[in-house]
């Protein structure tokens, strides 16, 4: 009964939910490098052991989304602590728990109400997970654009494999990777003009994503000025 009733106010939901992220990565923030890590391998380790076992359980859901995908990248970069892929980690975390809790809060009702509850509500949590694990390792850890290569390869990589696993992927309901890489919206918004509307979306989509990865360095110059000037820090590390 309250399950259902809350499937009805998922905005509300996903906003309290949210909060209580900030409020956690408040604290983490003024606990020592150690309780933070811990703290964020306890919270991403449900992540990956649900990711898997709804995986094994539902053959056909393989993980294809940016956000699906991160539910195995990110704990498995923290758990095995693999610092080449952080940057990949974090960039992916960031960018599908913003994009997520923003769909949630302005339309989570509307779209997601007729989903079973457990995979709204474990979607809920994982993005909050990836959110948390985002915003901390940006506090405490320094990038360098020398490095987004990297996060150029997970993007590519990230479509290769989606193109790749497509004819396994069970459908259900749309899946947005597969909305980008057909440019969905061209073709139902500007179905008289696709000779324009098609390269200009991927044109638009190209933008979004080197907008979005120097912002990534932009959010971590700046939460992370106060440490950065002391490199030495126990708090701080260098990627």
């Amino acid at each position: 009964m309250v399950f259902n009733i809350m499937m009805n106010h998922l905005n509300i939901l996903s906003s309290l939910v949210l909060i209580f992220h900030f409020l956690l990565i408040f604290f983490l923030l003024k606990q020592s490098k150690k309780t933070q890590q811990i703290v964020l391998k306890i919270q991403l380790l449900p992540v990956l052991i649900y990711s898997t076992g709804y995986m094994i359980m539902i053959p056909g859901k393989i993980p294809v989304e940016l956000s699906t995908v991160a539910y195995f990248i990110v704990p498995l970069t923290i758990l095995f602590g693999i610092k080449k892929l952080k940057i990949w980690a974090v960039y992916s975390a960031l960018l599908s728990g913003i994009i997520y809790y923003s769909a949630m809060i302005l339309f989570g009702t509307k779209i997601y109400s007729d989903y079973p509850p457990y995979t709204v509500y474990m979607a809920i949590y994982n993005h909050g997970a990836l959110l948390t694990y985002s915003y901390i390792t940006l506090s405490t850890t320094i990038f360098y654009k020398k490095d987004r290569y990297i996060i150029w390869i997970g993007i590519i990589f990230s479509i290769l494999w989606a193109l790749a696993l497509r004819p396994l992927v069970i459908v259900t309901k749309r899946i947005f990777i597969y909305d980008v890489i057909d440019a969905f919206w061209a073709y139902k918004y500007f179905p008289d003009l696709l000779v324009v509307a098609v390269p200009l979306f991927y044109i638009l989509f190209a933008a979004f994503i080197y907008f979005s990865v120097n912002s990534m360095y932009v959010i971590n110059k700046v939460i992370n000025k106060p440490q950065s000037k002391n490199t030495n820090k126990k708090l701080v590390d260098t990627i």
